[in-house]
């Protein structure tokens, strides 16, 4: 003890640091197990599903549900075919349409019908959509979906629009009834968001849409073959997807009872106007002020040079040199660039946000086809449009020549002219872009350009571009 009081006083202790608290030691208590309770299990919400908004046909051109009327007579469907999936099967098996013609396939859907050979008729030896196409149809029911079930119902709608392109082309005369997707049985939908109730009314409200734009029929087959609760009774459906045949008679008879009004010429007319392309060309409209310029910005040739310098736009932004065409228009340097800058035309041009963009381009093009025209056209606006999306596109047409001009010149031609501005228009339909026309701008009565606006025939005057820019004023978009 003597010794260790020794050694204590002399500091051969293990020093503790200066600041750092020395931890009281705390006895850890030995756990005593105790019985953990099982919680009881919460039960699984069921969320309440939000019913599918029916789409407004305010501002559409067509409302095209069907209504129900005096049923039809059998021979009313003498020129009727049913084009579809394993639901057209069973129609045509059970539902007595005996007049009727049936082009269908189990598993047919908008994708492999171009393809796919019917199994009704059995002795079917060309493609499902071209026995259809070339058939001599009055009327066209059509039920797919089922076995597009799961694709977004936008993607579906746009398949669905691509197959109705051709249909509508081959068969031009003929009344199209799109056929809603059929109910699901209750059991069926608690299975999964697949084959689901909400599904399939996404799918029925976008044909119904899709119905409204291109002017067909649509036919809900829901109200026929479901119970007061919405769904296929589990005694009535063999799957929980396809109905028994007791309920084809439902159907077919739900089908004499909604035919599509007979046409008058003035409704057949209207008919083929829906059917085709709406073509964006945009009407004369109350002038608009300057400041509907800002955020705009016009690009292209040696023509939209003259409009910046001429047009009295000011408050717009021009991207123009000589000689660009739409093939060089993304590398093409931007005009008084610094040499070896590198700084290109489309590189301004995305560069900072725009609102509206104008393009113009095909002088310089003369020598494509008008089809590979219009598609490097697109290509180049789809460059534009992948930086900028919400960019407002106006695609301006060629401006007609003068007839001297076309006169002794074999390069350029009116016959070119037109043929390129065709190319446009339809591309401006297909995309959804606005079309201007300067062939109704600047053309005279004969179509020509006047001799009077134009300095070679091709290029204008100070005071054509005058007439451009009001024209410009006068025809836009909201």
């Amino acid at each position: 003890m003597l010794l260790a009081l020794c050694l204590l006083l002399s500091g051969c202790a293990y020093a503790v640091p200066t600041g750092s608290p020395i931890p009281e030691p705390t006895m850890t208590p030995t756990p005593i197990e105790a019985a953990v309770p099982t919680p009881s299990a919460a039960p699984t919400p069921v969320p309440t599903p939000e019913p599918t908004p029916e789409p407004s046909f305010d501002a559409l051109p067509h409302d095209p549900v069907l209504a129900e009327g005096p049923a039809a007579d059998e021979a009313y469907f003498a020129d009727a075919v049913f084009f579809g999936n394993s639901m057209i099967m069973g129609l045509g098996a059970f539902g007595g349409l005996e007049q009727a013609s049936f082009i269908a396939s189990t598993s047919a859907s908008v994708v492999n019908v171009v393809k796919m050979k019917p199994e009704e008729p059995a002795d079917a030896e060309d493609a499902m959509l071209d026995l259809l196409c070339a058939g001599d149809w009055g009327k066209i029911y059509i039920e797919l979906g089922v076995n597009e079930i799961g694709f977004e119902p936008e993607y579906f709608v746009e398949l669905y629009g691509a197959l109705l392109d051709r249909i509508e082309e081959a068969q031009p005369d003929a009344e199209i009834v799109l056929m809603g997707l059929t109910p699901v049985t209750a059991k069926k939908d608690a299975a999964g968001p697949t084959f689901s109730r909400e599904r399939v009314e996404a799918y029925n409200a976008a044909l119904l849409e899709l119905a409204a734009e291109r002017g067909c029929w649509y036919l809900d087959v829901t109200e026929p073959l479901a119970g007061e609760d919405g769904f296929l009774a589990e005694t009535e459906s063999l799957d929980g997807i396809h109905p028994t045949k007791e309920k084809y008679p439902l159907w077919a008879d739900w089908i004499r009872t909604h035919t599509p009004p007979e046409r008058s010429p003035a409704a057949a007319a209207e008919a083929e106007a829906l059917s085709a392309p709406q073509l964006p060309k945009l009407p004369a409209r109350e002038r608009v002020d300057d400041a509907y310029f800002d955020g705009a910005v016009f690009f292209g040739n040696s023509l939209v040079a003259g409009l910046s310098q001429y047009g009295g736009l000011d408050r717009a932004d021009f991207l123009a040199s000589v000689g660009v065409n739409v093939a060089d228009a993304r590398i093409a340097l931007l005009p008084g660039a610094a040499e070896g800058s590198g700084i290109t035309m489309f590189q301004v041009l995305v560069g900072r946000p725009r609102e509206k963009l104008y393009t113009l381009f095909g002088i310089n093009e003369m020598g494509f086809e008008p089809d590979y025209f219009a598609t490097l056209y697109e290509s180049l606006i789809d460059a534009a449009l992948a930086v900028q999306p919400e960019l407002t596109v106006y695609i301006t047409s060629l401006s007609p020549l003068t007839e001297e001009r076309c006169g002794w010149d074999t390069v350029y031609t009116m016959e070119k002219v037109t043929a390129y501005n065709e190319a446009l228009y339809a591309l401006a339909a297909r995309r959804g872009w606005y079309y201007l026309d300067l062939m109704d701008a600047l053309g005279g009565p004969d179509g020509y350009l006047p001799e009077e606006i134009s300095t070679d025939g091709v290029h204008l005057t100070p005071e054509g571009y005058l007439i451009w820019a009001d024209y410009l004023r006068t025809h836009y978009a909201d």
